[in-house]
């Protein structure tokens, strides 16, 4: 048996999460959130099963209910609008548009937003999941006996705006086959806020992942295409993830033929203006590393960054690198840090540059992708989109008795330190 996980969204290492496609209606489950988003062309669900599904707790006010029932249907106007659009380019209007909608789910939220106590209504069976800003329970509803995830985030280190934030994104973006799924349920009790997940019993993608070695390239592929179709739609509403790495990716099996992404606590609109880091740093492209306060340092000395999709896209690459490797490219990117230093004379360098050492074992084809997504000028990176476009290639060279076999006959063995949590707070 694999071991239980669920979202849990903030900035440190919680383990993964996930649940099922999406938030529909199963059988037995009639309170579900009941949102049907599973194909294009669904249909919205009727007001008189969003009361019943609204109605989890047993005891909300007739005001409440309304609230919840409202916020619903906006959620679901928002996925039947978005899904029926797939095949185009899902503008909303504008990113502007994107954000008032956020703005409009996380109002109906907090009318919504019930106080109770998590021991009145929930048997909690084991904590799953800790982190600086939170943590995760798995229970089970006391009246329907219903298995769920309970993410909780204390009050005292935590603002309403933020934990409504995360809820509606989350919820908003769940109707993605790729994304996890949310119960539609928001709590607040004396100490904390909270909301409900589904489980999942399997691991994530960090777990499979062999120092040093990485995973089978036909995983890797299998995995690319499905987080790519997920960014893209997080993209596509005026939404970056700023937090993609392997912990952050779930896995319905071992050789990724389903897998979903989690936590979306660092979620930002496209265009946010942030001044302080968050994340993992081998992760963060240039422009985020040179946010960093080194030792000693008492204030940032960068202008603060817009936030883009770019920033997911960098992030991608080095995923894609570490599971393909088993080790990261570097440690961060910035003078200093020799991995990267020559990784970044090599994009500057003439064409006929030999390729660093630890990229010898990529394809030219595969090198081309990574250049695309690793610009070091954010604006000239590619979409997620493209990366698709590669799957069909070799990515990783064959391997000869010496190592890997790089460009002009030259085998790459010097490497970086192998794959492991880094964290840096916000």
């Amino acid at each position: 048996m694999g071991t239980i996980y669920s979202s849990l969204a903030s900035r440190e290492h919680y383990g993964p999460q996930d649940e099922a496609p999406t938030p529909s209606v199963q059988k037995g489950d009639a309170r579900r959130p009941v949102i049907q988003t599973q194909h294009p062309g669904r249909k919205l669900t009727p007001m008189s099963v969003l009361f019943k599904a609204v109605d989890w707790r047993g005891d909300f006010t007739q005001s409440s209910a309304l609230a919840s029932a409202a916020a619903l249907v906006l959620l679901s106007f928002i996925c039947v609008t978005c899904t029926a659009a797939e095949s185009e380019m899902i503008e909303m209007g504008s990113v502007e548009e994107g954000s008032s909608l956020i703005e409009e789910l996380m109002e109906l939220t907090s009318q919504s937003l019930c106080r109770l106590e998590i021991k009145e209504h929930f048997n909690i069976v084991k904590e799953i999941g800790r982190g600086k800003y939170g943590r995760v329970m798995l229970v089970t509803h006391l009246c329907k006996g219903t298995p769920m995830a309970l993410k909780v985030l204390p009050k005292a280190s935590t603002k309403l705006q933020c934990f409504l934030r995360e809820y509606c994104i989350s919820l908003l973006l769940s109707c993605h086959p790729c994304i996890v799924g949310l119960f539609g349920i928001a709590f607040q009790s004396n100490e904390h806020y909270g909301f409900a997940q589904e489980l999942v019993v399997g691991r994530d993608l960090f777990a499979i992942i062999q120092p040093r070695v990485g995973i089978s390239e036909c995983a890797v592929k299998r995995c690319a295409v499905q987080i790519s179709s997920a960014l893209e739609f997080i993209h596509q509403r005026g939404l970056v993830h700023r937090d993609i790495k392997p912990e952050n990716i779930l896995l319905l099996d071992n050789h990724c033929r389903q897998v979903k992404l989690a936590d979306f606590g660092l979620t930002q609109r496209h265009g946010t203006f942030i001044r302080y880091i968050s994340g993992t740093l081998p992760y963060m492209g240039p422009e985020l590393c040179a946010m960093v306060m080194e030792e000693g340092q008492t204030e940032v000395k960068a202008p603060p960054l817009s936030v883009q999709p770019s920033l997911d896209t960098w992030a991608f690459a080095v995923l894609l690198f570490c599971i393909l490797t088993g080790f990261f490219p570097w440690e961060r990117c910035l003078d200093g840090d020799d991995f990267y230093e020559e990784f970044a004379d090599w994009r500057r360098a003439p064409k006929t540059t030999s390729v660093p050492s630890q990229w010898k074992r990529f394809t030219p084809m595969c090198m081309e992708m990574f250049k695309r997504m690793l610009a070091l000028d954010a604006s000239d990176r590619c979409s997620i989109g493209e990366v698709k476009s590669y799957v069909g290639e070799d990515w990783v060279r064959a391997k000869d008795i010496n190592g890997w076999a790089g460009v002009n006959g030259e085998v790459g063995t010097r490497t970086p330190s192998p794959c492991r949590s880094s964290h840096s707070g916000e």
